[in-house]
């Protein structure tokens, strides 16, 4: 079974909800953001679906009927779809709330419930065969999807973030475009999620690669496998989500930028967290009520090429640990998965998609 230690600590820190945002050209228009955006997910879909073993890949197969990088998008594109929000949303599976590390090195998280640390666990017993057969094929497609997305997303240090800055959406920053050359009003979240991969990992390419005339999450797979290979013959790759979570929380220190001017911060929540003055955040206060601390206009950093390149250097690990963790995790659930059910995995896998799509396109000539 997967190994999840997360140590539960009740509270009564204020439940917010995490909204994530899309790259803004204006800082007051907001809009959903997705995490890693869809080249980073589909990228450790394309990981993961190189380094599952065969059993693995027919199982997966037999739920699916898509590549891993098409099922790695698909949670992002049903956070409007009215199945799949009100009451039973599964948007909040997509992300944690960190409040720190207990005596014991295990993660506090605000609240356990409904997040990605429960998906993941319950994921792997129900697909796995240990649900007593309650969930159909459908429902065990849509559990894969969910689990391709957010073992990426919990990869994403923003994603094991505070409940009181909501992930960094709350954050304020102004990027430099590398080929607009001008300032964009954002938020930090979404410098994580999506501009520093697609634009510098972009010029990174095209520069080592000038003849090539596409980049996207195939081209993005080879160059994270050839830059990290020695590293991924060495990664941790436990199932112990407690230690992903550790692991992407070490990088919040690099994750929030220092500012030249205004204050840092305006002081210290309970657990030591620091809220930095380019946040906005809200606070309890005595009776109870909450108000909204404003990010200090002049704190807000301007982020360019020197802070790009150093988080890319993060995100592109993490999106390699992320296809490796993937594949481990799918590994295992396949294992337990075929001693139930043989028949599910007990044929060699045969990738049959290119005849299939080879066939449609000839039927759409006439």
């Amino acid at each position: 079974m997967i190994r999840i230690s997360i140590a539960s600590k009740k509270s009564s820190v204020l439940q917010t909800a995490q909204s994530v945002v899309l790259f803004a050209v204006l800082a007051c228009s907001f809009q959903p953001l997705y995490a890693w955006g869809d080249l980073g997910h589909e990228t450790v879909g394309e990981i993961a679906s190189r380094h599952m073993k065969p059993k693995t890949k027919h199982f997966v197969d037999y739920y699916l009927k898509q590549n891993l990088a098409m099922a790695a998008v698909a949670p992002d594109k049903v956070k409007s779809d009215p199945f799949f929000t009100g009451k039973k949303a599964f948007n909040s599976y997509h992300y944690v709330n960190f409040e720190g590390l207990d005596e014991n090195g295990q993660v506090r998280l605000t609240k356990k419930d409904r997040s990605a640390f429960v998906l993941l666990d319950s994921a792997f017993k129900i697909l796995s065969g240990r649900d007593g057969g309650v969930f159909d094929d459908y429902q065990k497609k849509l559990m894969l999807q969910y689990v391709i997305h957010v073992v990426g997303d919990l990869q994403q240090p923003l994603h094991v973030g505070y409940a009181h800055d909501k992930g960094a959406n709350a954050c304020s920053v102004k990027y430099i475009h590398p080929y607009y050359k001008k300032e964009i009003a954002t938020n930090l979240h979404s410098i994580w999620d999506t501009d520093i991969l697609e634009n510098y990992a972009r010029v990174e390419f095209y520069n080592s690669n000038p003849s090539y005339k596409w980049f996207g999450y195939v081209e993005l797979a080879d160059m994270l496998e050839a830059e990290t290979k020695k590293m991924t013959q060495t990664a941790n790759l436990s199932l112990d989500v407690n230690h992903w979570l550790k692991e992407s929380a070490t990088y919040h220190g690099r994750a929030y930028p220092a500012v030249a001017s205004g204050s840092q911060f305006h002081k210290r929540l309970a657990g030591g967290h620091k809220v930095h003055a380019y946040c906005s955040y809200k606070l309890a206060s005595e009776d109870g009520k909450t108000k909204r601390i404003s990010a200090i206009e002049e704190a807000v950093p301007t982020l360019g090429a020197e802070f790009a390149k150093a988080s890319l250097s993060i995100i592109k690990r993490q999106l390699a640990l992320g296809g490796l963790r993937l594949a481990a995790y799918l590994d295992a659930v396949a294992k337990n998965a075929c001693e139930k059910q043989p028949e599910l995995c007990g044929v060699p896998h045969r990738d049959q998609r290119r005849s299939s799509i080879h066939r449609l396109w000839d039927y759409l000539k006439g």
